[in-house]
C-alpha cells in the first residue's frame, strides 16, 4: 500500500463519524480472519467428501479425516486416511495442514505419518514410497512426521489470501485437487506399506 493511500485511509479513520465504527471493526477483525480459517478447512473437506463419493471405486478403503484445532494457536490438517487406521499401528497417508501462527498458518503438504517416527523402517515397500514421493513428486522435506512433503506459497492469514478466501472458493478447491493428484500418484506405494506395516 503506498504511503498516499496510508495517509488517505488513517485521516478517514478517525474523523469522528468514521472512528466508533473503525474501532468496532478493528475489534472484530482478528475472529472475522478465524472464521475465513475455519471456512478454508470445512469447504475443503467438502470438497474433498464429494471428489471420493463421485469416484468411489478410486477410492475404496479410504476416508476423508479433518483434524480441527483452535484456529488462534493450533494446526489444522486433513487426509486422506485408510479405513483400516482404527487396527493399525502405524500408516502412511496424504495430508495438508497448517504450520503455526509464526508462519502466518502457511500450508504444508506431502505424505505423513500417524505417528512419530524415530526410525524408518528397513522394508523394501516403505523405500519405494520414500523413492517416489522425495524424487519424483520433489517433496523432499521429510522429518518427524513426515514421508516427504513441501511448504506452500499460501499463508491462511496473509492479506492476499483472505482476500481471496472472502471472494470465493478458488484456494480450496486448488488444494483439495492438489491433495487428490497426490492420492492417485502415491496410492498403490502407500496401500503396499500400509498392509506390510500391519503384519509387523
Amino acid at each position: 500500500m503506498s504511503s498516499n493511500r496510508e495517509e488517505e485511509l488513517v485521516k478517514f479513520i478517525v474523523r469522528p463519524e468514521n472512528f466508533d465504527t473503525a474501532l468496532e471493526i478493528s475489534e472484530r477483525f482478528p475472529q472475522a480472519v478465524r472464521r475465513l480459517q475455519s471456512k478454508f478447512w470445512s469447504k475443503l473437506e467438502q470438497r474433498l467428501e464429494k471428489v471420493m463419493a463421485q469416484s468411489p471405486k478410486e477410492f475404496k478403503g479410504w476416508e476423508c479425516d479433518l483434524t480441527e484445532g483452535d484456529t488462534r494457536t493450533d494446526y489444522f490438517s486433513i487426509s486422506l486416511t485408510p479405513k483400516t487406521s482404527s487396527s493399525a499401528k502405524r500408516y502412511c497417508c496424504p495430508c495438508l495442514q497448517q504450520r503455526t501462527d509464526a508462519s502466518k498458518f502457511q500450508l504444508f503438504y506431502g505424505i505423513v505419518w500417524s505417528e512419530e517416527v524415530s526410525s524408518e523402517p528397513r522394508i523394501a515397500e516403505y523405500n519405494a514410497l520414500k523413492r517416489k514421493v522425495r524424487e519424483d513428486l520433489k517433496l523432499t522435506n521429510g522429518e518427524g512426521w513426515w514421508v516427504g512433503g513441501t511448504l506452500l506459497p499460501d499463508c491462511l492469514t496473509k492479506p492476499e489470501t483472505l482476500r481471496q478466501l472472502s471472494r470465493d472458493d478458488s484456494l480450496e478447491r486448488l488444494q483439495a485437487d492438489q491433495l487428490v493428484g497426490l492420492f492417485k500418484d502415491t496410492r498403490e506405494l502407500l496401500e503396499k506399506l500400509n498392509q506390510a506395516l500391519l503384519k509387523k
